[in-house]
């Protein structure tokens, strides 16, 4: 019999998250033991924020920010440093956590998932599949393989792809399978903190692309909930929607330099077929999209329900945080009582 290793990496404070990924691990429990996996669940939750901060003296000996030369350098990712906030190192230490046990284990795969994974009831079938080819050896040619980003093509059956012909930059991290001698390999990789964990499994099979065989899926299977609409970021502090493509159209049409009445008509028919969503994403970039147009009322008001979202769905605030300040940059506009105000007499 298989064994499939499941690592479920979450945060205790991210309540809203827990039935989700309850609810992910079991149809991946049901849809493994279809086709005779064992499947064994481990929790990963340590260390957290807190802790890290606590620590900060410790994680900041690891820190190397300049960018990087020799053969090993590229432009590209060069460009990408930037500080690590301690939501960042923790997760990129989680992941750590996992890949030092999966380096130290012997049997079976092992899947890496993040709390804000789920299946979409479309993709239940594409997931089956894999589990019955996996189940036959047939998906073998990997040692890393990326779960959440598929490179569609609908006239085929389930193959691998190599990911380094289809991304230089991954679109996430979120689930993974990892086999054990790769799982080594990253975990001294993510020893050094220069990069987000995206960003950082990127650079690791960009530089060994002729020995690792990153691969992703041509179908989907898993997607992310914070790349939907139903959670906001935890650890970045901008977040971008690529799979809702209502989300994506509307960011499309603020990147016009003139936004037309016809544009917001458009946007605010996508915008009601998807603002149920829970997240703070949506309603801000319509905030945005408002802006653009110079209608600041209705621009602050999706702003401001930004925030709140963001705050109730336990999202990342710090002073980066893009949805934080474009909400309280856009009070300078529209002052209606300024003009009053400067009438007044001063009183000395």
């Amino acid at each position: 019999m298989n064994i499939l290793n499941v690592y479920a990496i979450s945060s205790l404070h991210l309540k809203n998250r827990i039935p989700y990924l309850n609810a992910t691990l079991r149809r991946i429990k049901e849809y493994a033991e279809e086709y005779n996996f064992n499947v064994k669940l481990m929790a990963i939750n340590v260390p957290d924020d807190k802790y890290i901060e606590s620590n900060i003296n410790v994680y900041n000996n690891r820190v190397k920010y300049d960018q990087e030369s020799g053969d090993k350098a590229d432009e590209d990712f060069n460009n990408l440093i930037v500080q690590l906030n301690v939501q960042q190192i923790s997760n990129i230490e989680k992941h750590r956590e996992v890949l030092k046990i999966i380096s130290e284990s012997s049997e079976g795969y092992h899947l890496i998932i993040e709390d804000d994974v789920l299946i979409g009831d479309d993709y239940i079938k594409n997931l089956q599949t894999f589990f019955q080819m996996l189940s036959k050896n047939e998906i073998d040619n990997w040692d890393i393989l990326l779960m959440c980003t598929a490179h569609i093509n609908d006239d085929q059956n389930i193959e691998l792809l190599d990911i380094k012909q289809k991304y230089k930059f991954l679109l996430n991290k979120s689930s993974y399978f990892i086999k054990k001698d790769t799982a080594k390999q990253l975990y001294d990789y993510l020893e050094v903190f220069k990069y987000s964990l995206k960003l950082s499994i990127s650079k690791f099979l960009w530089d060994n692309k002729d020995t690792i065989r990153g691969r992703i899926l041509n179908k989907h299977t898993f997607l992310e909930g914070s790349k939907m609409g139903l959670f906001p970021t935890s650890v970045n502090n901008t977040n971008y929607l690529y799979q809702n493509m209502g989300y994506v159209r509307i960011s499309n049409i603020t990147k016009n330099t003139d936004i037309t009445d016809e544009m917001i008509e458009e946007a605010e028919k996508i915008y009601e077929k998807i603002s149920h969503l829970p997240g703070p994403d949506i309603v801000y970039i319509m905030g945005i999209l408002y802006f653009k147009k110079k209608n600041y009322k209705k621009a602050k008001e999706c702003l401001k329900d930004a925030c709140y979202k963001l705050k109730e769905g336990n999202g990342l605030i710090s002073k980066s945080t893009d949805i934080l300040n474009n909400a309280i940059n856009i009070f300078q506009y529209e002052q209606y009582m300024l003009d009053e105000y400067k009438k007044k007499t001063p009183k000395y």
